[in-house]
């Protein structure tokens, strides 16, 4: 946990599901009226795709700006053009009073962990990981050795469940979740 919201990490490897569950699990802890902040690693190496191609904010990054910001309609788009540390963009969620922060990606930060396997052939990535929660898979239940955590269907709602006890536990505001 950090600042005043626990944080939990979904990692796995490209097509595992990771994005898919995240949209699954925000909406039911946003359908609970929980504030959630997300933060995706881009993981695929470059640059990711801006959302302000050429609008002034772009303009102004393009221009060597290190960081440029747009906030309209409630709305607050951040963007800064330089490598930064999970543990500096934390604080960013910090100001933000949310409930809870989900990061998909980033998978040797210490934080607790939601590990997504496609199948048998990304159970290694599990010997390389601490802070293993929980595991789901998305399309054949993977051979495990003994864990000691719950392995869970990407579609199983004990998955979900599951999350909301670790979250209640680990002190985010949640009202009467089942």
């Amino acid at each position: 946990m950090s600042g005043d919201f626990p944080i939990l990490q979904i990692v796995g490897y490209q097509n595992s599901g990771k994005t898919t569950f995240m949209e699954l699990l925000i909406k039911r802890l946003a359908h609970q009226n929980m504030k959630v902040g997300c933060l995706k690693h881009h993981g695929h190496g470059g640059e990711p795709a801006s959302a302000t191609k050429g609008k002034d904010t772009n303009r102004y990054l393009e221009a060597g700006s290190a960081i440029s910001g747009v906030e309209g309609g409630g709305v607050f788009q951040l963007t800064a053009r330089r490598d930064l540390l999970l543990e500096q963009l934390i604080p960013i969620y910090e100001l933000l009073a949310i409930d809870c922060l989900l990061i998909e990606g980033f998978k040797q930060a210490a934080y607790q962990k939601i590990v997504m396997v496609r199948d048998e052939k990304d159970k290694h990535l599990l010997e390389q990981l601490e802070g293993i929660i929980a595991v789901i898979y998305r399309d054949q239940k993977p051979q495990l050795s003994p864990l000691d955590c719950p392995i869970f269907h990407i579609k199983d709602p004990g998955a979900i469940s599951f999350i909301f006890n670790y979250l209640k536990e680990e002190g985010a505001c949640l009202n009467d979740l089942a």
